[in-house]
């Protein structure tokens, strides 16, 4: 029986599968980049707003294979996680002082002479419910996570077909 060869000598479909692993790689990279994004951008849709702070603390930074989204203030944590009941107590004076109604008078634009001042030696301060802004825009946005990536390597393959 004789002995069939083939071969294939085709320089440009040998050149783009070789480039298909680094294309793959880029891909995946840049749904990994699209899916923080999209995170991100869910979250800052949730996150509580009261002066903007932890809003425009929000941010997200790139590894090689993976993104972290996050939120860079002091107190970013215990807005996501909540508070226990816990005392507050002064540190550098013998009084806690705040103004009460705040807000309300910074709203109405009343002048801070006529603030209404509150003193105490001690507060038991409830603690405060979670607001998990970030850990739900993560729920609401993984079933879309794999069709992002996928997105990006129907384009990567796309454009390997381009180049045969």
């Amino acid at each position: 029986m004789p002995d069939i060869e083939i071969s294939i000598d085709d320089h440009g479909l040998i050149t783009a599968l070789g480039a298909w692993p680094q294309l793959q790689t880029d891909a995946l990279r840049a749904g990994i980049r699209d899916a923080a994004d999209a995170v991100l951008a869910r979250s800052q849709d949730m996150v509580p707003v009261d002066t903007g702070t932890l809003k425009k603390s929000g941010n997200v930074r790139y590894g090689d294979m993976e993104a972290t989204v996050g939120y860079n203030t002091s107190y970013a944590a215990f807005v996501h996680e909540g508070t226990a009941s816990h005392i507050i107590t002064p540190r550098t004076k013998k009084w806690l002082r705040w103004e009460e109604g705040r807000i309300e008078r910074l709203a109405a634009r009343i002048s801070p002479r006529r603030a209404k001042w509150r003193f105490a030696k001690i507060v038991v301060h409830p603690g405060t419910l979670p607001q998990p802004y970030l850990s739900e825009a993560l729920l609401e946005v993984r079933p879309q996570i794999r069709e992002m990536v996928l997105r990006r390597l129907r384009a990567a393959w796309q454009d390997l077909r381009g180049a045969i």
